[in-house]
């Protein structure tokens, strides 16, 4: 990818697209600057749209699965804050009726330096 943004001169993005929120990147530089620890994440999404749209309205070519989707975005921010993820316990939870889906999904992990995250995803 880098040689491919090289040769191109385009810009080029690598990772979940938290990392490139400028709130998120003020944090991480905070915390890579040791002015900030991180003691703790916690992460709660809600989800009220049920259509296969983006948050722009527009109707999305694929089908999404809002949950495993958001909690792999929190996923890689507490990576991007906390730095590398040294243990995860994921745990799915129940599912919604007359579905398979899962309603929740519960991640706890932790990093270097005995950083914690909790990641609670919710599916409404």
């Amino acid at each position: 990818m880098l040689a491919k943004q090289e040769e191109t001169g385009l810009v080029c993005m690598v990772g979940h697209t938290h990392r490139f929120n400028p709130s998120h990147q003020y944090v991480h530089n905070l915390i890579s600057a040791g002015e900030l620890n991180i003691q703790q994440m916690d992460v709660q999404t809600y989800f009220f749209r049920r259509k296969n749209v983006n948050a722009k309205g527009e109707a999305w070519s694929w089908t999404d699965h809002l949950l495993w989707h958001n909690t792999a975005h929190s996923i890689d921010l507490f990576a991007y804050q906390a730095g590398k993820i040294v243990s995860a316990t994921p745990c799915r939870g129940r599912s919604i009726p007359n579905s398979a889906l899962p309603l929740t999904c519960r991640f706890s992990s932790k990093a270097r330096a005995a950083r914690s995250a909790s990641v609670l995803e919710l599916q409404q």
